[in-house]
């Protein structure tokens, strides 16, 4: 009796827990195979941020100038707020075309973009470096990401919990079927997935300080693990 669940394959990763070599495998054997997931919910502990200039004029040149004069204040305006220069990397620069479609795509005029990318570790600072940035100039606010510095952490315990729950499950079907588990023969994993909480695109923003609270970060684990089934 083969017994089985089925699930996506997710094979980066082979370890083989006998000294069985993977040819010799009899997949006529009777076996479970069971697909698990881990799961690690960590505190966010510095925020990704990055902030944009755009400037509009009737030539390149212009429009070009003129976004640099706004994108030096910003950059200045976040050292003295205690970020180096040197960490304060262009995310984008780009001068294009504005055309008038209604009028056969005729250039009307051109925009220059530009952005810089700030990590900030004292979370709490966040709405106060967003504030300092608009009033230096800044007229997007996208991209804020929050992370944590204890993925790997995270990412081995969600391994951990993946392959527990794994055995539970196999467990609870072999003793289910009236047998019970025998050798693992392999397990498989995937890479383990981050999915980073963000905050809503914020674009022209005015006003007062924004209120903005981190979400947690959520690291998964995927495994799929074969056991050897054994009758009662």
């Amino acid at each position: 009796m083969v017994l089985a669940i089925l699930a996506t394959a997710l094979s980066t990763i082979l370890l083989i827990a006998t000294p069985i070599h993977a040819q010799d495998l009899d997949y006529r054997t009777p076996a479970i195979m069971v697909a698990a997931t881990g799961q690690v919910d960590v505190e966010a502990d510095h925020a990704v941020l990055t902030l944009g200039v755009n400037v509009q004029d009737s030539t390149p040149t212009a429009a070009a100038a003129a976004m640099d004069v706004r994108l030096i204040a910003l950059t200045d305006t976040l050292v003295a707020l205690g970020y180096p220069r040197d960490s304060l990397p262009t995310a984008s620069y780009q001068v294009t075309p504005v055309r008038d479609y209604r009028a056969g795509q005729q250039i009307v005029g051109y925009s220059a973009d530009a952005s810089v990318t700030v990590t900030i570790w004292d979370i709490v600072r966040l709405p106060f470096v967003i504030e300092a940035a608009l009033s230096a100039g800044a007229t997007d606010v996208g991209d804020l990401r929050f992370g944590t510095s204890d993925e790997r952490d995270a990412r081995d315990e969600a391994l951990r919990r993946a392959i527990a729950e794994a055995r539970h499950d196999a467990e609870i079907i072999a003793g289910a079927a009236g047998g019970r588990l025998g050798t693992m023969i392999e397990i498989a994993t995937s890479q383990p997935a981050v999915r980073q909480a963000r905050a809503v695109e914020l674009s022209s923003v005015s006003g007062p300080t924004p209120q903005l609270t981190p979400r947690k970060i959520t690291v998964t684990a995927n495994v799929t693990a074969r056991w050897a089934f054994l009758e009662n």
